[in-house]
């Protein structure tokens, strides 16, 4: 009898068209003022102005990250064996934060490890550098190119994309190479008990 055991995976979870174009250009206007005004987080990349969430008017966005992390608990209560004790529905704590990276500018290879998923609103990020997940198994890239799962896997984002991953996944965003800012709202999800 053949079996069949998951070693490792990480799925993303993404959704389109995410919050209405008012709703975005008004999340855009919000971070530019504070960007204007304020010194950002200290603890950044190179041409990336950070901020912690402090916009208004974002239950819809909420909401939407809500519904998603429910779906990606619902697959990996299926594929885990250890992660389906987790309530379908979860109590959960998102963290917010804003990230307006300039031409040029991209962000370094890294995880979220210590939360159990994160994941990305584009405000702005069609042509403004792929979401990058280089395979943590295959980090050296010495692997055969024709095994299974051993390739990198990069995203490429449009605005309004909403996406969701587990926190220990490494990824980084490439040079945003096109000349708007690319502007986003990231978060990290830690479930409680």
């Amino acid at each position: 009898m053949t079996e069949r055991v998951t070693l490792f995976r990480a799925d993303l979870f993404t959704e389109s068209n995410i919050g209405t174009v008012v709703q975005r250009t008004d999340l855009i206007q919000q971070l530019k003022i504070l960007q204007a005004n304020t010194p950002g987080m200290s603890f950044s990349n190179p041409g990336c102005f950070r901020i912690e969430f402090p916009v208004e008017n974002i239950s819809w966005l909420i909401d939407k990250i809500s519904v998603l992390l429910v779906k990606a608990v619902d697959f990996y209560n299926n594929e885990d064996s250890v992660f389906n004790n987790i309530k379908k529905t979860p109590n959960a704590k998102i963290v917010c934060w804003a990230n307006i990276n300039a031409p040029g500018s991209r962000n370094t290879f890294h995880t979220h490890k210590e939360d159990d998923f994160s994941g990305v609103l584009y405000l702005q990020g069609t042509n403004c550098g792929d979401l990058r997940f280089p395979n943590p198994s295959n980090i050296l890239g010495d692997c055969g190119k024709t095994s299974p799962f051993m390739r990198d896997f990069s995203f490429a984002p449009h605005d309004g994309d909403l996406v969701l991953w587990p926190s220990w996944l490494p990824h980084e965003v490439e040079p945003n190479l096109s000349d708007r800012e690319r502007i986003n709202l990231a978060f990290n999800i830690r479930i409680k008990a």
